[in-house]
């Protein structure tokens, strides 16, 4: 008490974002987003073949992968964050921008010694940032869904009955609809025990169309039925935690 953080540095501790809230988040603590200008981002990805970011907000970037025993560049590419594409005045001054809030790069080298570089032009903020090696739990079908559950919280005074609305922001909820083939029901079962319980990237389409419902989170509920087909059709319920 009586302490302010910037002035005794040593007296606190930034835990980092608390699944979608954080008490000391900007943003009236509908969520917690690392933000900067003209940023760069260098990280280790070793042994590692993906990486993404989710709930970001950016012009452009540049990522580009470095083999730290060759000392070449394995990857270099540029994703721009806004479309700011038109065909007519009218489209330019009242359509509204579309904007990229999340990036899947999949499929990169696997290097036992490498470091991943970001470079962002203009304004940023993220949500929050994945590496490591992408594994395959099956073909998501149509049927999926995608939802949003409002965590906010509304009191009502029994004095004089008004209504106070605390915010914390929202959750995603994917219901997937998944075809697993029978021969990798083994495979997949150890897959799904060793994740359970943990925050991990979810991919359940990598079509630019449907990339909303790429998000981070865990595993609720997964069924794996034998009912003597070659096919195993099943659902999967995943939280997002941002």
């Amino acid at each position: 008490v009586g302490k302010h953080p910037l002035s005794y540095p040593a007296e606190w501790v930034d835990y980092g974002p608390l699944n979608t809230w954080k008490m000391l988040s900007t943003d009236e603590f509908l969520g917690s987003k690392s933000t900067g200008e003209n940023a760069e981002i260098i990280m280790d990805f070793s042994r590692c073949d993906t990486f993404a970011f989710v709930s970001a907000d950016f012009t452009s970037v540049r990522i580009e992968l470095f083999n730290d025993t060759l000392g070449t560049v394995e990857f270099d590419k540029v994703y721009i964050g806004r479309d700011y594409g038109a065909l007519s005045y009218a489209e330019f001054y009242y359509k509204e921008f579309k904007t990229l809030s999340r990036i899947v790069v999949d499929g990169l080298p696997l290097i036992p010694k490498s470091r991943l570089k970001l470079t962002f032009t203009g304004a940023v903020s993220i949500g929050g940032m994945v590496v490591g090696i992408k594994r395959n739990l099956g073909a998501t079908l149509v049927g999926s869904s995608l939802k949003f559950d409002d965590t906010s919280k509304i009191s009502i005074s029994q004095i004089t009955g008004a209504r106070t609305v605390t915010r914390y922001g929202s959750i995603r909820i994917i219901d997937c609809n998944i075809t697993i083939d029978e021969v990798l029901f083994n495979e997949t079962a150890n897959q799904v025990e060793e994740i359970i319980g943990r925050n991990v990237l979810w991919i359940p389409t990598t079509e630019d169309r449907f990339a909303e419902m790429i998000s981070i989170g865990y595993i609720e509920t997964m069924d794996l039925p034998l009912d003597g087909h070659s096919l195993i059709r099943t659902k999967a319920t995943i939280i997002g935690v941002i």
